[in-house]
C-alpha cells in the first residue's frame, strides 16, 4: 500500500481464492491462482494489472512440478507485491511470479521478480519487466527470486532488495536450501516497456497469429479487430526489453496483416506484441 500526495491510498494484493471443503477443514485454496489486483481510493474500482506471463503463447503458464509443493506465497502464480511512489506521482510495483521459460534439469520453474509502474495515477500500466536479466547477473535462467522489497517514496532511482538462491521453488520440508543471498540493486526509473491498460484483455489475444514460425528473416503478423482502433506492434526478448518497434496507425474492424523483419535478430526466442487502443496481445517468435 502507498498513499499520495493528495492523501488518497493505492493497495496491491495477489489473487487467492478460497473454497468450501466438506472433506477437510472447511476452506481450501484454488492453488494456481494468478493475477497481482490493484485497488485505489479514487475510483473504488479493482483491475489486474499484473502476473505471470504467458511467455511462450499457448493461454496458460506451465509450470514444472506440483503446485501445492511450491515453498512461498501460498502458491500462487504472482505474489508478494510491494509498491512505491515518487516525488511526480509516478507508481511502481514490483513482485515475484513464475517464468514459464526459465527451469532446472528437473523442468522445474524458477519464479523470477517483476516491476511495472503508472504515469497516470493507476489508470494504465506498463508491461511488467523482468528484473532477473542480464544486466542484473550472467545466469538470468538459473536463479529463484523471491521476496522483493522497494522503498514506500522513490528518489532518483529505485531501490530493490530481494532473496536469492538457485533452486526452484519445490522443496522438501526440514531441507536447508544452500546458498541463500539478500541481493541488492538500484533501477533507473525509465527502464520499462509499453505501457497498457490495467482492464481485461479482448478477443485478440485469439486471433493473433505468426507465420511462418519459427521464422528466419522475416514473420508475418496476423491480427483481427473488433473496432478501429490504434495499432502497435513490438518484438520484445525474454527479458521484456523492446527490440523493434512498428505503428500502424488507425486501423479498421476486420482482419490485418503486416510482415516485420528479422534480419538482426539472433537465433532465440521472442515475444511478438499487438497493442489496440492500449489492450495487448503476445505471441511467443521463434527464430532460427
Amino acid at each position: 500500500m502507498v498513499i499520495d500526495e493528495n492523501g488518497d491510498v493505492h493497495l496491491f494484493y495477489p489473487l487467492l481464492y478460497a473454497n468450501g471443503n466438506p472433506v477437510d477443514t472447511g476452506i481450501y485454496l484454488e492453488l494456481g491462482t494468478n493475477g497481482i489486483a490493484y485497488w485505489n481510493e479514487t475510483t473504488g474500482d479493482v483491475a489486474v494489472i499484473a502476473g505471470a506471463e504467458d511467455f511462450d503463447g499457448d493461454q496458460t503458464i506451465t509450470l514444472g512440478g506440483i503446485i501445492g509443493d511450491y515453498r512461498y506465497s501460498n502458491s500462487t502464480l504472482a505474489s508478494f507485491p510491494n509498491a512505491s511512489i515518487d516525488e511526480d506521482g509516478n507508481l511502481y510495483l514490483v513482485f515475484m511470479a513464475f517464468h514459464e521459460l526459465f527451469t532446472d534439469a528437473d523442468g522445474l520453474t524458477y519464479r523470477h521478480i517483476f516491476i511495472t509502474k503508472s504515469e497516470d495515477g493507476g489508470e494504465t500500466w506498463s508491461a511488467p519487466f523482468d528484473l532477473i536479466n542480464e544486466d542484473i547477473t550472467d545466469e538470468p535462467g538459473f536463479i529463484e527470486a523471491a521476496y522483493p522489497a522497494i522503498p514506500a517514496q522513490t528518489g532518483d532511482a529505485i531501490q530493490v532488495i530481494y532473496q536469492q538462491d538457485y533452486i526452484p521453488g519445490l522443496t522438501a520440508a526440514n531441507v536447508t536450501v544452500p546458498d541463500q543471498y539478500i541481493m541488492h540493486f538500484s533501477l533507473d526509473k525509465e527502464t520499462f516497456g509499453p505501457v497498457s491498460s490495467a482492464k481485461e484483455q479482448t478477443q485478440l489475444a485469439q486471433r493473433l497469429t505468426l507465420s511462418p514460425n519459427p521464422a528466419h528473416e522475416q514473420v508475418q503478423v496476423g491480427f483481427e479487430l473488433a473496432a478501429l482502433a490504434d495499432v502497435e506492434i513490438g518484438v520484445f526478448d525474454l527479458f521484456g526489453r523492446q527490440l523493434s518497434y512498428k505503428q500502424l496507425g488507425k486501423l479498421t474492424a476486420g482482419e490485418h496483416r503486416t510482415v516485420l523483419g528479422l534480419k538482426d535478430f539472433p537465433k532465440g526466442v521472442y515475444a511478438v506484441k499487438v497493442v489496440a487502443d492500449g489492450l495487448g496481445s503476445v505471441q511467443k517468435l521463434v527464430v532460427d
